[in-house]
């Protein structure tokens, strides 16, 4: 696999992630608030809405005919930003949060730390042979 490819394939893997935990929070919001241990589902709800958002810039991404460094490196600083954010809640926040709720989050956490790894390596791969644009 080319390094091109893993960064496309790994962006769109990541879109369709977005897309599922997008699907999850906007159709069970309620349900799956009482399952985390909050009392409103109304984050859910947004925060469904806003990784909706964040797939289709990341599909829109992966799909161009060269990637787009920049748009790339938002991306990446945006999974970095949810990692680092789940870090934060998990610690001086767990208290709202029921143990399904905090094992959740981890699990999260990890699969988007998973792919901003792959996104990191492969794009610096690519950097090195300018096979993408700036």
């Amino acid at each position: 696999m080319t390094d091109k490819s893993l960064l496309k394939t790994t962006l769109l893997a990541n879109a369709g992630f977005s897309t599922i935990c997008a699907a999850i929070c906007l159709s069970i919001a309620t349900p799956l608030a009482r399952f985390i241990g909050l009392e409103e589902p109304l984050i859910l709800t947004v925060l469904g809405i806003g990784l909706l958002i964040f797939a289709v810039d990341v599909a829109w991404t992966a799909t161009r005919p060269r990637i787009n460094r920049s748009f790339t490196t938002i991306i990446i600083a945006a999974d970095i930003g949810w990692v680092l954010g789940s870090a934060v809640l998990l610690i001086f926040f767990s208290d709202i949060l029921s143990v399904n709720g905090q094992l959740l989050i981890e699990l999260i956490a990890l699969m988007v730390a998973g792919f901003s790894t792959v996104q990191i390596v492969a794009l610096r791969h690519l950097r090195m042979t300018e096979q993408i644009t700036a």
